[in-house]
């Protein structure tokens, strides 16, 4: 399987330029402590550059391409910590795209593609209080941890109708619903509570097929292990500039064989990550028998590989990334929030072995 093309390399470097333009250090800490969180002078540029178009089919104004071209641009946006709704909206439009009737699609997906909309999802976590559910056309209840909600226009989340799992997809501006502010250990995105309380949704909203579900918790794991593997890969960077430059005993510190033991133990766990997260995107795009196991397994090894390098990292700078105003400490909590939303590592375990013991994999 040979996932890097030309036209892949093309799409992470014109990315990585970008955001190397607007995704500083000063940018990103300027934007944490803004009101929104959000640039709109580069959401405009991202919105320019087709990026918004990449998991929309040609005939709803967009190129027709999937999740490992949206796992690229994950993967620089988590490099760069930029707070862009990019990613969660991605998620959201993919599954869309792939389960929503041709009306809600035609509603949904120009606006989608042109940027003048942006879309989030959220799922059943830890401390909701139970599923959402709909009754005559009403959807209530609450999710937590709903990243970039205050910006999106509609909401794709899980409910429950008549007995049966199926996706809704919300107005944000109907009736009912309530959006708050959470506050995670990740400073530089936003994440909020939302409460429904008996918000209409039609029937053109209602994404009900039997993949649907699994679908958008596939494709929001294979995302946020995407923008780990980014997180992981510039932690590695800066820590190797870091060593090759710091001296000690008039040698730099990475010339010494514990540091660099350290370091390849670190570029291992990257590579692992890569691969792993690499063969899930390809595995729930091409609908594969065996996605799950492919999603559990890049969830189990980039949650844990992505900490483990930051970790590492903190170690190998010394005292100088234990500072407010060194960056380390912010990719250090993006990598942390990312190992436990969407399900630790441990439970992805279980998920995996469950898995193999009944045949699947």
């Amino acid at each position: 399987m040979q996932l890097s093309t030309s036209e892949h390399e093309e799409l992470r470097a014109t990315c990585r330029k970008l955001l190397s333009r607007n995704a500083t250090s000063e940018r990103i800490r300027e934007l944490s402590n803004s009101r929104t969180g959000e640039d709109d002078a580069l959401w405009k540029q991202i919105a320019d550059l087709g990026w918004t178009t990449i998991a929309i089919p040609e005939k709803f104004d967009g190129i027709g391409q999937g999740l490992v071209e949206l796992a690229i641009l994950a993967e620089e946006f988590g490099r760069s910590l930029q707070p862009s709704p990019i990613v969660s909206s991605s998620v959201a439009t993919w599954v869309i795209q792939r389960h929503g009737t041709d009306n809600l699609r035609s509603q949904c997906l120009p606006q989608l593609a042109s940027g003048e909309a942006i879309a989030s999802w959220g799922l059943e976590g830890p401390g909701d209080n139970g599923p959402l559910t709909i009754s005559a056309g009403r959807v209530s209840g609450r999710r937590l941890y709903v990243p970039e909600a205050r910006l999106a226009s509609h909401l794709v989340v899980d409910a429950h109708l008549d007995g049966k799992q199926v996706l809704a997809v919300v107005d944000t501006n109907a009736e009912g619903v309530t959006i708050e502010r959470q506050h995670t250990l990740d400073l530089t995105r936003r994440y909020y509570a939302v409460a429904f309380d008996s918000t209409p949704v039609t029937g053109d909203g209602l994404l009900s097929s039997d993949d649907a579900h699994r679908d958008l918790f596939r494709a929001g794991v294979v995302l946020q292990c995407a923008e780990s593997v980014g997180v992981a890969r510039r932690l590695v960077d800066m820590t190797v500039d870091y060593v090759s430059t710091r001296r000690q005993f008039d040698r730099p510190i990475g010339s010494f064989q514990a540091i660099k033991h350290r370091i390849a133990d670190m570029y291992i766990q990257l590579e692992g990550s890569v691969v792993a997260t690499e063969e899930a995107a390809w595995a729930v795009e091409h609908r594969r028998s065996d996605a799950d196991v492919s999603v559990h397994v890049a969830k189990s090894w980039t949650g844990r590989s992505a900490s483990a390098i930051a970790s590492d990292s903190l170690q190998l700078h010394g005292g100088i990334a234990f500072t407010w105003e060194h960056d380390l400490h912010l990719f250090l909590r993006r990598a942390k929030v990312n190992e436990l939303l969407l399900g630790s590592p441990a439970w992805h375990d279980e998920q995996l072995f469950s898995a193999l013991a009944a045949g699947i994999a």
